[in-house]
């Protein structure tokens, strides 16, 4: 019995696939430096998918179920169609994707490169990494921020009269902002490595704030 487009696309093996396609991705994005050993492996399932899938329903399903761009999976695909050339003589344990890269654009004599598509990727790749190397350093300014706001948030608590009375003057403000920084990582949460500028816009503004207040309470009498 010859199964719909619908049928193949929704099929329990296809939904197993993107469910840990996803998983790979995301681990990527969460390991610069393990980041070479979970692109292959999402680039097999990639592969794997796309295989199962009639002409013309590849990039669709991938939109729908992946929450991959085209590029990027065309990047982990490659890498993967080329694991021998990267693992050759070296680990691919701690490698980065930049690494990777590396040991598989120089000399290109040996780069398995099958379909148009794959040579048009090429032009891509450098930007995805880039893309993902600024949204990981945006994360980490963030981080250090928000420590920053937490560790003043412990001295502004409303125990004394100048506290209170602080809180009286720029508390709503600083809560606004905050919420406004969770708002726009919200915002960013489909963008596939969003930097999230606005939201570290909004955080050194609530650390700004924080920072305003404790200067408050030392100057009170």
């Amino acid at each position: 019995m010859t199964r719909s487009f619908t049928d193949i696309e929704t099929s329990n093996f296809l939904a197993d696939l993107a469910a840990r396609i996803k998983v790979e991705h995301e681990a990527t994005a969460a390991a610069l430096k393990r980041g070479a050993e979970h692109a292959m492996a999402a680039g097999n399932l990639l592969i794997e998918a796309k295989a199962q899938l009639p002409y013309g329903r590849w990039l669709p399903w991938l939109k729908a179920n992946c929450a991959v761009s085209e590029r990027t999976a065309r990047l982990y695909m490659r890498l993967a169609r080329n694991r021998s050339e990267i693992e050759n003589g070296n680990g691919v344990a701690d490698l980065s994707l930049r690494g990777a890269l590396a040991l598989i654009t120089l000399p290109r004599s040996n780069l398995v490169v099958s379909t148009a598509d794959e040579v048009a990727e090429l032009a891509d790749t450098e930007s995805v990494i880039a893309a993902y190397e600024k949204s990981e350093a945006e994360h980490n300014v963030r981080r250090a921020i928000y420590a920053d706001i937490d560790a003043a948030l412990t001295r502004l608590r409303p125990d004394t009269p100048a506290n209170e009375a602080v809180w009286e003057e720029l508390g709503d403000e600083l809560v606004s902002v905050i919420h406004d920084c969770i708002s726009a990582l919200k915002t960013d949460e489909d963008v596939e490595f969003a930097c999230g500028e606005q939201a570290t816009a909004a955080a050194d503004k609530a650390r700004n704030l924080a920072v305003e207040m404790l200067r408050r309470v030392k100057a009170a009498p």
